[in-house]
């Protein structure tokens, strides 16, 4: 994580649209949208936690609400540029949902940036 410095992450492909920056000291702000592939319910961010990054690597927790209303969940989001296993695509951006991995999407590196 880059402490004394702002950072941000940007993902946008097709049902997944992040931009979130930090500044030193404060949590991430910003916007967080998602669509669940297999439920088809979308969500969207209530609060962004502590955004870290390092290199082509980053992740942050947040609290989403379903677009149908309801409770709160709370998200990890991981981007992990180093993938070990997807060839070309080796960038992979997860979301897990208690301990449950809700979704797990190769990206082109012209969707996202991690600064």
């Amino acid at each position: 994580m880059h402490s004394g410095e702002s950072h941000s992450i940007s993902i946008h492909t097709n049902g997944f649209d992040v931009d979130l920056t930090q500044e030193p000291g404060r949590h991430a702000h910003g916007k967080v949208r998602f669509s669940d592939p297999r439920t088809h319910r979308g969500y969207s961010q209530v609060e962004a936690g502590l955004l870290q990054t390092f290199g082509n690597w980053a992740t942050f927790s947040a609290l989403v609400r379903s677009s149908e209303g309801g409770d709160v969940n709370t998200v990890r989001i991981t981007l992990d540029g180093a993938h070990p296993v997807l060839t070309p695509m080796s960038t992979t951006v997860t979301i897990v949902a208690d301990g449950v991995e809700l979704m797990s999407l190769g990206l082109e590196e012209r969707q996202y940036r991690v600064r």
